[in-house]
């Protein structure tokens, strides 16, 4: 969910639309979702400090749609089966000794990486505070990029430094197999990655929503890509 495009959740039609004008009638927005079993390394961008639930309330709050459909309030629970990709790195992640560590959670992984809002003794009440403040906004029509509205800054639902404190960090490997580097500069991998480089991008084989290429087919991923925990 870093550098990557805005979210756009589609708004159902509601009643009253005609040609090409149409009436958004209900949007949705949750703490997180999932692409992939959630333990397994990006599959699930989890809530992120609130930054996935503030990604997609920008969407809602513009679109104003009068019904709000929200998930994933009390979901801590989730049944754990076997990693289907087969990659060395597709594992629960932080646990690469663990003798279970290729029978992987399916549904919430820990705090970080859990789809869920409610206030947890290790999380703490900050997801339901976001949550609170993105809902308070909808209710009241605001948006975080109204001008006039200098309260809005200070929303919880609208503030990034406590938020945007994860960074990338793609792979690549030169094309002969002569050298490796790591770079967090998305403006660099995407030099990197142009034809004529000499380099080619290590991908991940797990399919999540990253800016990460992706190659199931993978057995070694131990090089990268990463997501890390960068205060800047």
């Amino acid at each position: 969910m870093v550098d990557v495009p805005d979210c756009n959740q589609q708004a159902s039609v509601g009643p009253g639309g005609s040609g090409s004008r149409v009436t958004a009638w209900e949007i949705s927005a949750s703490s997180a979702y999932m692409t992939d079993q959630s333990a397994l390394p990006g599959a699930n961008p989890g809530h992120m400090r609130g930054l996935t639930m503030q990604r997609l309330f920008k969407k809602v709050l513009e679109r104003g749609a009068p019904h709000l459909f929200m998930s994933s309030f009390n979901e801590l629970i989730g049944g754990r089966q076997p990693s289907h990709i087969k990659a060395n790195t597709a594992i629960n992640m932080g646990l690469p000794y663990d003798s279970q560590n290729r029978t992987v959670w399916v549904d919430t992984y820990a705090s970080e990486f859990s789809r869920d809002f409610e206030p947890t003794v290790e999380a703490g009440d900050r997801m339901l505070r976001v949550t609170t403040s993105c809902v308070s906004m909808y209710k009241a029509g605001r948006t975080c990029e109204d001008d006039s509205d200098l309260a809005a800054q200070s929303e919880l639902c609208c503030t990034t430094t406590d938020k945007e404190v994860f960074a990338n960090v793609w792979s690549f490997q030169k094309s002969d197999g002569s050298d490796s580097m790591l770079t967090s500069n998305h403006t660099e991998a995407d030099e990197l990655y142009s034809k004529g480089s000499g380099w080619k991008q290590q991908c991940n084989p797990v399919s999540g929503p990253t800016v990460f290429c992706v190659d199931s087919s993978l057995l070694d991923s131990r090089e990268g890509p990463f997501m890390v925990y960068s205060v800047r």
